[in-house]
C-alpha cells in the first residue's frame, strides 16, 4: 500500500475554445508555483494543457463551437516531482491514445505531433469517454521521479 503524502487540489472551467489558452496556462502557473513544484513538471504540464487544448479547440466541435461549450481541468499535485492531470469536455469522441506516428514521411501531415509530444512527456496516459465527455488522465513526473 503506497502512502501519499499529500494532495493539493485545483478544479477550474474554461470555455472550450483557444482564446482560453492564456487564461489556462496562467491560472496553471500560478497554482504550481504556489506549491513549490520544480521547473520541469510546470513546463511539461503547461505543454501537457497546451496540446490537449489545442485539439480540443480545433476538432472537438463543429464550426468551432467551443465558445459554448466547457472545457474542465483538474490537476492534483501528489507531491512536489508528480501530478495527475485530468481534462474533460463535451466534444467529439476521440481517443488520443489510437494516435500513431506515420510510419512514412510521406504520410505526415501538418499537426499531430502535439499528441506524439504528449505521449513522450507523460509517465502514464489514459483517455475514456463517459457521460458524452472525452476524459484524459496523465501523470507527469519530473525527470528524477521514480
Amino acid at each position: 500500500m503506497s502512502s501519499i503524502l499529500s494532495i493539493d487540489l485545483m478544479k477550474k472551467i474554461f470555455k472550450a475554445e483557444y482564446a482560453e489558452l492564456n487564461a489556462i496556462h496562467e491560472y496553471l502557473k500560478k497554482f504550481l508555483k504556489e506549491h513549490h513544484v520544480n521547473e520541469e513538471l510546470l513546463f511539461k504540464t503547461m505543454v501537457f494543457s497546451e496540446e490537449i487544448m489545442t485539439n480540443i479547440s480545433r476538432y472537438a466541435y463543429p464550426e468551432n463551437d467551443g465558445i459554448n461549450n466547457p472545457i474542465e481541468i483538474d490537476i492534483r499535485i501528489i507531491n512536489k516531482k508528480r501530478i495527475v492531470m485530468e481534462i474533460s469536455d463535451y466534444g467529439i469522441a476521440f481517443d488520443p491514445l489510437t494516435y500513431h506516428k506515420p510510419e512514412k514521411k510521406s504520410e505526415v501531415e501538418l499537426g499531430g505531433f502535439g499528441l506524439i509530444l504528449v505521449k513522450k512527456i507523460t509517465h502514464k496516459l489514459k483517455y475514456r469517454r463517459e457521460n458524452n465527455r472525452n476524459i484524459i488522465t496523465a501523470i507527469i513526473t519530473s525527470h528524477d521521479s521514480p
